[in-house]
């Protein structure tokens, strides 16, 4: 017989008695078919354990090997999404293991964030994956990169006055690049965070002399020749291809550079901005090439 325990996500982010004691010890009770669950596995499950491998939201992974539970919040294949348990609540009406369940019945609670709004926005996802923001300013969005994939969902809706912009969801950054850090000699810059190549990025500066023929705000793509390194690309296929900018100065001051999400089509979504309106912004990390992937799904008036 199946049994699954009864899912609420805000309770494993803030969880101090762990219910998954309860289900590892019992582990032996649990049917692994129905819905399909890993109980005898030696590692983490991956983005690719997913519907293709016939696992379903509410299936069970068992990594023996260093005694962690995850159960499975998304299957979606290529991007399933296992969350680790350790956190979880003891919750006296989740259904008792040994006790006939109804995996339908039960749904996932995610937990709701509520931003407040400013020039600069920090979205933590790590303790959870919905957000709402009343937008009164113009802004930017930092988000945390997650352990694993995630998908998120942010709901913005204007203000009383409207017309407020998204400048750019920012991923990671390193704001401490000094000039001793460019080498035009190998077109390398060293950071402080590791860049994937593909990745959608820009450069700010103290003194806005960067290092020529690099432009503020510009949109260019990353190319990782070794951790923690990066050359410059004009495109996201010369990134791919290895086709460098000749960087031939290192610039002065102290240089920044934003590691962006790629947008659905390239390009920045773009809000509504009458009064009132509201945009449902979706991101969704890829583990498989380290970057967030963004997209504006809808718009009400």
């Amino acid at each position: 017989m199946a049994n699954t325990p009864n899912l609420d996500l805000e309770k494993i982010a803030s969880g101090t008695k762990p219910y998954h004691e309860k289900v590892w010890a019992n582990l032996d009770k649990i049917d692994a078919n129905n819905p399909k669950h890993k109980l005898d596995a030696t590692t983490a499950p991956t983005v690719n354990d997913d519907t293709t491998a016939g696992y379903t939201v509410g299936s069970l992974w068992a990594d023996v090997t260093n005694d962690n539970l995850y159960v499975c919040i998304d299957a979606t294949a290529g991007t399933a999404i296992w969350k680790e348990t350790t956190g979880l609540l003891e919750d006296e009406t989740a259904p008792k293991l040994g006790a006939e369940f109804n995996a339908q019945a039960h749904s996932i609670v995610f937990t709701e964030q509520v931003l407040t709004s400013g020039a600069a926005i920090a979205w933590n996802l790590v303790n959870g994956n919905k957000a709402i923001l009343t937008a009164a300013h113009n802004f930017t969005i930092t988000i945390a990169p997650p352990s694993g994939a995630l998908k998120a969902q942010l709901i913005i809706t204007q203000d009383g006055t409207g017309t407020r912009v998204m400048d750019e969801i920012v991923t990671q950054k390193d704001e401490a690049i000094a000039v001793a850090d460019v080498h035009a000699d190998t077109d390398i810059i060293d950071l402080s965070v590791d860049i994937p190549t593909g990745a959608r990025i820009r450069f700010k500066t103290t003194a806005a002399d960067l290092p020529v023929p690099l432009v503020v705000d510009t949109i260019y793509y990353a190319i990782r020749s070794s951790e923690n390194h990066i050359k410059v690309a004009t495109t996201k296929a010369n990134a791919h291809a290895g086709t460098q900018i000749d960087i031939t100065d290192a610039g002065t001051g102290t240089h920044t550079v934003q590691q962006l999400v790629k947008w659905e089509g390239g390009t920045l979504g773009i809000l509504s901005t009458n009064v009132g309106r509201e945009d449902i912004l979706s991101v969704a990390y890829k583990t498989a090439d380290k970057q967030w992937y963004a997209q504006l799904e809808k718009n009400y008036s």
